[in-house]
């Protein structure tokens, strides 16, 4: 092993997410990371998951991202990827696995089973050139993955000599910001100890933090974003670049920044309709949008009038007119009509929203399907509806082949759900069954229509 040595570090890439011209960017924070580690030597590139939003995208960006993983890769520098949460699949090859068969990455392959229910072994993948040795528990849907920590073998883990590196998509307790503390988390105790370096992802917020045992635990945030909250919120997007000299690990953050942003918020609580539309173009009157990308985030309850007239949707072709480089409107579930129900806390994250809104109607499915009954239906719906999300590529196959392929991927996914009680895992690693019942029926819903 070299005297010190430098690695980068990033996560929650989710190549593919957004549309339209916010998609672009996305895919070219992701280049701008890569050749920066190439500006800067690093001798090799952890992935902690969510490469990309889907596990099968768009195969445009996948090009775009190929091209790059394997100038990367001619230029000496080792990439090594493993599952989070968005490009796993339990029923279907991800592109994850594709590109790794063409060589452009190694794929991390954490996890073997116990042998006869005992402790859970992960391999070590060894870098050539440095002799830093990787492992991980990859992330997966439904949270599925924070399971495996309890059964890990911790003594063949911490006996394992050289710098190591944990890698893992997962949250973590102890480092969780208040905005998301009442999520399912592991905590720093299910970690072996005596690992070099820990690299996390899956919570889209930079976090280093240090404790005794333990070398520091790093959460890179996005390299540029996923969702709503994402863009609207000025927190730093980019990835980290850790030097390793002997005993002594140096994590320093690499800011990326392909665009600035101009963040435009509308309240409309009690105005109506037509005043809420006044307000907005008065807004848009005073911005310059010229070169920018635009973020509009709508809330509150309007006193009068329907959401469809303030005709948000029309701003998508008419900002790019006057410049924008990108437009994304934040409103889902934020702008309510007066004496409607459902509407989550403003600004909470697209995901806390959609917790909160399937919490309040799954009652009447688990009342005939037991797999939608308690927080783990909740997180079966917010599977299905990633599973559902992915946009028609134009180049293949047309609407019948495409339908079917979201249709096999949405019925794995039921699949897996019904047999998880009997999912090859050892015993102790298996989830908890979820307690029966769930929220009160509600007498209307509004929401979805």
């Amino acid at each position: 092993m070299p005297a010190s040595f430098t690695f980068a570090h990033m996560a929650d890439v989710h190549l593919g997410a957004f549309s339209k011209e916010l998609r672009g960017l996305n895919l070219q924070a992701f280049l701008t990371a890569l050749d920066r580690c190439l500006l800067r030597k690093v001798d090799f590139v952890l992935i902690a998951g969510d490469l990309f939003h889907i596990n099968v995208p768009d195969l445009a960006i996948v090009e775009r991202a190929a091209d790059k993983l394997r100038e990367v890769k001619d230029a000496g520098v080792p990439v090594y990827v493993w599952y989070g949460s968005h490009d796993y699949s339990p029923t279907e090859k991800s592109i994850i696995d594709v590109l790794a068969s063409a060589g452009l990455f190694t794929k991390v392959q954490g996890a073997e089973a116990g042998v006869d229910g005992g402790p859970l072994k992960l391999r070590f993948t060894e870098d050539p050139a440095t002799g830093a040795k990787v492992t991980a528990i990859a992330g997966k849907a439904q949270g599925l993955d924070r399971h495996l920590f309890a059964s890990l073998d911790r003594a063949a883990l911490e006996g394992e000599p050289g710098f190591k590196v944990f890698g893992f998509h997962a949250a973590v307790r102890e480092f969780l910001p208040g905005y998301l503390a009442h999520i399912e988390a592991v905590s720093v105790a299910d970690f072996p100890r005596g690992f070099g370096y820990y690299a996390g992802g899956h919570i889209h917020h930079y976090h280093e933090e240090r404790r005794e045992g333990y070398g520091p635990f790093v959460n890179p945030g996005p390299t540029f974003g996923s969702d709503g909250r994402d863009v609207q919120n000025d927190e730093p997007r980019g990835f980290v670049i850790a030097t390793v000299a002997g005993e002594r690990v140096e994590a320093r953050f690499e800011g990326v920044e392909v665009s600035p942003f101009l963040r435009l918020d509308l309240d409309v609580a009690g105005k109506t309709a037509h005043e809420a539309r006044g307000a907005l173009e008065e807004q848009l009157a005073a911005a310059a949008v010229d070169g920018r990308a635009v973020v509009l985030r709508v809330h509150g309850e309007m006193a009068s009038g329907k959401r469809s007239e303030l005709d948000l949707d029309a701003l998508y072709a008419r900002l790019p007119k006057q410049g924008a480089r990108a437009v994304h409107i934040v409103k889902a579930y934020s702008v309510r009509e007066a004496g409607r129900e459902g509407a989550a806390e403003a600004g909470a994250p697209q995901a806390e929203v959609e917790r909160r809104v399937f919490a309040a109607h799954l009652a009447r499915f688990a009342s005939l399907d037991a797999r939608f009954a308690g927080t783990r239906g909740i997180e079966l719906m917010l599977a299905l509806k990633a599973a559902l999300a992915e946009e028609a590529p134009p180049q293949r196959g047309g609407k019948t082949e495409f339908g079917e392929r979201l249709r096999e991927r949405a019925l794995g996914l039921l699949d897996r759900e019904a047999g998880a009680g009997k999912a090859h895992v050892p015993t102790s690693a298996r989830p908890p069954e979820a307690a029966p019942g769930g929220p009160p029926r509600p007498e209307r819903l509004e929401e979805f229509q």
